[in-house]
């Protein structure tokens, strides 16, 4: 089995009496506060345009430049690699080579990392294999053949989607066939289920889905492996909080439990991922999930102007469930915003085309200053 170990950090010994923090200065007053809280739970309300990756990146040089932690013990969480590169640049660019230290990635690259190092304790090797959606839905293919089913008439990815919801439910394959099964497909889905679980276990495989639950066995089983990652993880960020699942919502509180040094950042009003299963309720019941947790608003925009802002907030504010925060902005009232209100797709499309037309006309923009957005293709 691998073994790693805590180095200290290189800097773990100069003197604690750290001169101020040159790039708090930049921050307003919420983003401030929010850097500077380095110990319990905290929630930062990240609206739109708030500086949420700015305050992230220079929370963890804080820890860092405050001797809070050592970039091995700060855990940094989020949705794209995309991401996570562009706050380990921001981090380098603050505190120097130290930042390629911190464990900081996608929920599915850190736990992937994990069960190399702990694979064998629930039954794999450490060079498990990791199918990718296409490899899932052709496995699953095979298995809906040899079942008598015919691929053309069940289709693997409608089956492997339904498999992965289960698994991000936390729902096993034995769940799913005693307490879902109530249609014709639910029942092929439990059969297919239960085949394709043994089917990666003798293939040394897991899928996608599997790199977030298997922890959570791995956890369960074996309290002194998740002892020692709670040790490891003092510190741990989470990013877009508002998009976790019910499997990353689980994995992470069983993280946080000795230290309870999480903190979440996310917009209940920018949820919407919940066809991904993502689960709304992670960020509207975090400070009950951590009685002594903090919550700070992000409330300053700096991307938009007023008009949009008071037309957003006009919109959210109706929201049965959401988290108190006011966004407002130093910027200028900008364009006004124009409602069409249209009889069909054909009119709303010539209307928007007039309306194009008028703006290059009249007010002399061109084509690459226009953006359209629209819900689906």
């Amino acid at each position: 089995m691998k073994q790693f170990k805590l180095q200290p950090d290189s800097d773990s010994n100069s003197s604690k009496n750290s001169s101020p923090v040159d790039f708090l200065k930049g921050l307003n007053p919420q983003q401030k506060k929010a850097v500077t809280h380095t110990h319990g739970p905290l929630l930062i309300i990240a609206g739109a345009g708030s500086g949420k990756t700015r305050v992230l990146t220079y929370r963890i040089a804080y820890l860092l430049q405050q001797h809070k932690a050592v970039p091995q013990e700060i855990l940094a969480l989020t949705f794209t690699n995309k991401a996570a590169r562009e706050m380990q640049d921001r981090i380098k660019s603050l505190i120097g080579d130290r930042a390629s230290k911190l464990w900081m990635g996608t929920f599915h690259s850190i736990f992937s990392k994990i069960l190399r190092f702990e694979a064998e304790h629930i039954g794999f090797d450490s060079n498990f294999s990791i199918y990718d959606t296409a490899d899932s839905e052709s496995a699953i293919k095979l298995i809906l053949g040899e079942l008598n089913y015919d691929p053309r008439e069940i289709r693997p990815r409608t089956i492997q989607q339904k498999i992965s919801d289960a698994k991000n439910q936390l729902i096993t394959p034995n769940s799913y066939k005693t307490r879902f099964v109530n249609s014709t497909l639910d029942d092929i889905t439990a059969r297919v289920f239960e085949v394709y679980d043994v089917r990666l276990r003798q293939a040394n495989a897991m899928d996608f889905d599997d790199l977030l639950i298997k922890p959570i066995e791995l956890f369960e089983q074996h309290p002194d492996i998740l002892e020692k990652y709670q040790d490891r993880f003092k510190y741990i960020m989470i990013d877009e909080y508002q998009d976790t699942n019910h499997a990353q919502y689980k994995m992470t509180k069983m993280l946080a439990q000795k230290y309870q040094n999480i903190c979440v950042v996310g917009d209940d009003a920018q949820s919407i991922y919940s066809f991904r299963g993502a689960d709304i309720s992670n960020i509207l019941n975090f400070k009950s999930d951590y009685e002594n947790a903090e919550q700070i608003p992000l409330e300053q925009n700096y991307r938009s102007t007023k008009y949009i802002l008071q037309c957003a907030d006009s919109i959210i504010k109706n929201n049965d469930k959401q988290l108190d925060k006011t966004l407002w902005t130093e910027n200028d009232n900008g364009y006004p915003i124009t409602v069409l209100e249209n009889y069909d797709e054909r009119d709303e499309a010539n209307r928007v085309v007039q309306h194009i037309q008028n703006l290059k006309m009249r007010e002399g923009f061109s084509n690459n200053d226009i953006a359209i957005l629209y819900r689906t293709n």
